[in-house]
């Protein structure tokens, strides 16, 4: 019998209905308790075929409750589809007009009495006690050790919230779900329903709360409805009296390194900082803190010992106990911020209950789990010890092949606006640039294709592009940086003092436009700062005119870097040697191109620095007039990096893929073992012959419905042991197999050695279905510790269907080259979801390709199990005739239900080369789609499953120099047959 229950989430988001079977459920059931189905651009959804489920059916269900909801949202919010509403609205919420104005609008003694307030508002204020939070302060580094944190966590297989400030781009970078930002669709759900309750309120007198204030209640909101395993949440300044600490029981918390910052608010004395930092101490909750000074550290003692609160002072995180991983983000100092967020990562896994669960067999305190490492490895921040290599061509090229030589342009960020981490940052700095070739191989980011070795003719120059807020004081920023810079042998070229761009009474989005009157800015302070630079620099003050009106100023000749022309720093006759003030940043920025595009020879090294807004500011100018492309730098090491792969010196990186193995097929028999045994015995043979660098496990690893124990982690691990006992790394999978529910009655099989399948007590049937092993568990399972060569991950858990969506990169050997291939998994669901690839993954490939790979310069791979209908369309007739390769077409394409659009994504990337599927184990051919990229199968490598065709496994070569995709297939014998050429002469 069929019934139809309508899901709806109780934070008012609005669900999707959908069809279950009370004997069976139409999707495994998940704790969320409802399930959004993939809204893409195709007229229909389908579903899995084995469901028995009519498509037609659900059609028309769904399509009238998106209908029913989208009419009922929009009449409830206007403008609920307008982000820049939403942006308007917050703007409304700043009761300062600038940066420096801290005369507070209402007394902060009832500040967190108001937040509670507004969380009652809400319904949230039980609802946030669930939350297990880990709670994070400090002056400088907080922000570092949340993303550690969090990556950590969701790297051990939690649903991960983050909450940090101040954003750069956009403000949903304060919100991260499972490690990436909110999508926009899910903050404006969540922003109205917040903001309409307010407002309600607001006329009956309270209200409505200052920014960030909101920003905070609207963090708890989302972290409630979302439903996340952990809670990291940063404090936004200070801590005692933060809008954050209406926490009231975290599960741990953090004290970052301290130091001498907002002393209009917090107090003149290290230890007045101490004191509300300490504030977040909750009673007998255990505390963490890094090395401190001892004036700050006895603060930070008492005030644990007034309230019996564990507090453990944790070392700089050991390099050796990381076995050649490099963090994910750069600086000798985040070594810091990485050991507080082991402890607090550890403590928080202790305090949940889920340590032993992880870790059964145990792990010493000293140990680092390889999920940890994973976590360290793949964390990211942006705006914190960044490189982004800006990619100039000559504007009059009009094709953008960028055959007209340049120079280069690489710019260096970092927000540091305190002393620490002004001195921090120019540690960082000096090593990227040089100082430190140990560290600088850890950040130096991939450079032009086409453009290496060129360096030992160019001429490097360092450039800092500063600005502060008012309230800092250059007078120690500016000398600090420059000795610090100076004394690992680095010295700046050049400095350019630049106005800010952003405006700080007005929350706009990333996608807004740049101010077209950039140049309308008050230079005061920037000429104020040019000041202090000189003086510090010469020792003397220069003699500038602060009268000056903005037409008086003019951007520097173009050979002002080298030091050959007149220094500009304000109207005819004004000269200083070693500056210069600039009226906008956009005109800054495209300065700067200009510089290199007419010297082929200059390498500018620009450090962006003294504000994170400054920062944000220049990430947003890169859609600014002459824009034409940048490359986000991705971490490099000497040694392998979990998350990243690396190319053998002087040899092609070669990865070899097991397809469709189907391990615990009938283990009550004599022949189901023998059959797991013929599949090792294939792999081995393979493993052998090829010595591949990499191994890919495309899907259908296991027989789930065929196993009739709790645990298929056990088959798994069989799976995959002949690559583990070799000492090759692998990455997997999911197909449709992999978590299929065990299905068959009992009396099928002999009752020697199966356990029990206890059915519900209301079941009518006279069978019932066995939950077996969800994807999540089998993943877990795999990369615990004993499997430190895994790769594999577990994506974003909103990626809707499954779990195994992920990117790894193929690292060149040559550390000043770029990256060989970006490797994409995207999970194409089946067993107990849809085989679809869904809307959501299409706009998570988007936007990681484009950010990983805006140019379209590295090479992408692309594995799933079922294959897409774009196969169909290639595949062979009857016999396998050129251009396809390949030894058997024996069945007809199973393809996908729907993949929304995914297919037209990659035939418009000229980087995606190929697509490798699994699936049909009849067919083993390669086919060119478009003439844009190649549609592959792999071969049927296990001796489960369907068919006895002979056994084998496909196997890819990546070659740099020349650079070359081929692929042939290795079978069982040792034959090897249909290579082919997947990269076009």
């Amino acid at each position: 019998m069929l019934v139809y229950g309508k899901g709806f989430l109780k934070c008012e988001a609005p669900g999707i209905p959908f069809f279950y079977d009370k004997r069976k459920s139409f999707f495994t059931k998940t704790k969320r308790g409802f399930h959004s189905l993939p809204l893409g651009t195709v007229d229909r959804v389908y579903f899995n075929k084995n469901l028995r489920y009519s498509s037609n059916s659900i059609e028309v269900v769904e399509k009238a409750a998106i209908d029913m909801g989208s009419k009922e949202d929009k009449a409830d919010n206007p403008a609920l589809s307008s982000y820049d509403d939403a942006m308007e609205a917050l703007s409304t919420l700043i009761s300062r007009r600038n940066r420096g104005d801290r005369t507070p609008t209402r007394g902060n003694r009832d500040k967190l009495e108001q937040v509670i307030t507004y969380l009652k508002i809400l319904g949230l204020e039980d609802k946030i006690k669930e939350l297990k939070v880990i709670h994070v302060a400090g002056t400088k580094g907080k922000g570092s050790t949340c993303v550690f944190s969090e990556a950590i966590l969701r790297n051990c297989g939690f649903r991960t919230g983050m909450f940090t400030s101040p954003h750069l781009i956009d403000v949903r970078e304060r919100f991260r779900i499972d490690g990436l930002d909110i999508s926009e669709e899910k903050f404006l759900q969540y922003f109205w329903e917040c903001w309409k309750l307010l407002k309600e309120k607001a006329v009956d007198g309270l209200t409505m709360p200052p920014l960030f204030q909101f920003l905070t209640v609207l963090a708890f909101k989302i972290f409630v409805c979302e439903k996340v395993d952990v809670a990291v949440i940063e404090v936004g300044l200070g801590g005692k009296l933060d809008s954050t600490n209406v926490i009231q029981k975290p599960v741990v918390c953090g004290i970052a390194s301290l130091g001498m910052d907002h002393m209009d608010i917090l107090g003149n004395t290290l230890a007045d900082i101490a004191f509300h930092k300490a504030g977040i101490f909750k009673p007998q909750i255990p505390a963490f803190t890094v090395p401190q000074l001892s004036e700050a550290m006895e603060v930070l003692q008492k005030t644990a010992n007034n309230l019996e609160v564990p507090l453990e002072v944790v070392p700089p995180l050991d390099l050796k106990k990381l076995d050649g991983v490099a963090l994910g983000l750069s600086g000798d100092h985040q070594l810091v911020n990485a050991g507080l967020a082991v402890s607090l990562s550890r403590c928080w896994l202790q305090k949940t209950g889920n340590w032993e669960k992880m870790f059964p067999n145990g792990s010493k305190e000293t140990e680092i789990p390889v999920a940890f490492c994973r976590g360290l490895a793949t964390a990211r921040l942006h705006g914190r010890a960044q490189v982004v290599h800006d990619v100039v061509s000559d504007p009059q090229d009009s094709s953008g092949s960028m055959e007209t030589p340049c120079g280069d342009l690489i710019f260096y960020l970092d927000g540091a606006h305190s002393p620490e981490s002004m001195e921090a940052c120019g540690r960082w700095f000096s090593s990227a640039v040089g100082g430190n070739k140990s560290l600088s191989t850890a950040v130096n980011g991939y450079r032009r294709h086409g453009e290496y070795g060129r360096d030992f003719n160019r001429v490097s120059k360092q450039i800092l592009l500063f600005n502060c807020m008012e309230v800092r004081d250059p007078q120690v920023l500016l000398p600090k940086l420059v000795t610090t810079c100076a004394s690992s042998g680095t010295h700046f070229s050049k400095a350019l003092f630049v106005p800010s761009m952003s405006t700080y009474n007005k929350v706009i989005s990333g996608a807004s436009a740049i101010p077209s009157d950039t140049r309308r800015k008050d230079l005061t302070w920037q000429f104020r700062l040019q000041r202090l630079w000189e003086k510090s620099i010469q020792g003397t003050d220069a003699a500038l005119d602060h009268t000056l009106k903005l037409d008086g100023i003019t951007v520097p000749p173009h050979d002002f870097l080298c030091g050959d022309a007149p220094q500009c720093g304000g109207a005819a006759g004004t000269q200083v040697t070693s500056s210069a003030v600039m009226p906008s940043l956009p005109l800054t920025i495209n300065w700067l191109r200009d510089c290199v595009r007419r010297n082929p020879s200059l390498k500018l090294e620009v450090l962006v620095t003294g504000s994170l807004h400054l920062v944000g500011d220049v990430l947003r100018a890169r859609v600014g007039d002459g824009a034409v492309g940048w490359e986000l730098s991705i971490p490099t090491t000497t040694a392998r990096t979990v998350g990243n792969l690396r190319v053998r010196e002087g040899s092609p990186f070669k990865i070899a893929i097991f397809a469709d193995l189907h391990f615990g097929e009938d283990t009550w028999t004599d022949w189901g073992p023998r059959q797991d045994v013929n599949s090792v015995n294939v792999m081995s043979a393979v493993l052998d012959a090829e010595t591949p660098d990499f191994v890919v496990y495309l899907g259908d690893v296991v027989t789930a419905n065929n196993i009739a124990i709790q645990n298929a982690s056990l088959f798994w691990d069989k799976a995959i042991s002949p690559t583990r006992d070799r000492g090759i790394p692998w990455a997997t999978l999911f197909g449709n197999h992999d978590d299929a529910s065990f299905l068959w009655p009992l009396d099928w099989f002999s009752s020697s050695g199966i356990p029990p399948v206890r059915c519900p007590a209301a079941s009518d049937d006279d069978g019932c279905a066995f939950r077996g092993t969800t994807r999540v568990e089998l993943i877990r399972e795999e990369i615990k510790s004993s499997n430190a060569l895994s790769y594999s991950m577990i994506g974003p858990k909103e990626l809707w269907p499954s779990v195994s969506n992920y990117y790894l990169l193929v690292e060149s050997s040559d550390h000043s080259k770029p990256p060989v291939a970006l490797l994409y998994f995207l999970d194409s669901g089946g067993g107990s979801y849809p085989e679809v690839i869904s809307n959501a993954q299409v706009e998570w490939f988007k936007t990681m390709s484009n950010t990983l790979n805006p140019d379209l310069r590295i090479p992408e791979l692309i594995f799933w199990h079922i294959p897409s209908k774009a196969y169909k369309k290639v595949a062979p007739r009857l016999w396998i005739t050129k251009p396809c390769v390949g030894s058997i077409n024996k069945e007809k394409v199973a393809a996908q239900e729907a993949e929304n659009g995914m297919m037209k994504v990659l035939e418009n990337r000229s980087s995606v080369k190929a697509v490798f599927v699994g699936h049909n184990h009849g067919l083993d051919w390669c086919c060119p789609y478009k003439d844009k990229l190649w549609l592959c199968f792999a071969r049927h490598t296990g001796y489960g499953g369907y068919g006895n065709w002979p056994r084998g496994s496909r196997n890819l070569e990546i070659s740099e120099m020349p650079f070359r995709i081929k692929t042939w297939i290795r079978m069982e014998d040792g034959s090897v047959h249909s290579e082919v050429n997947l990269t076009y002469d």
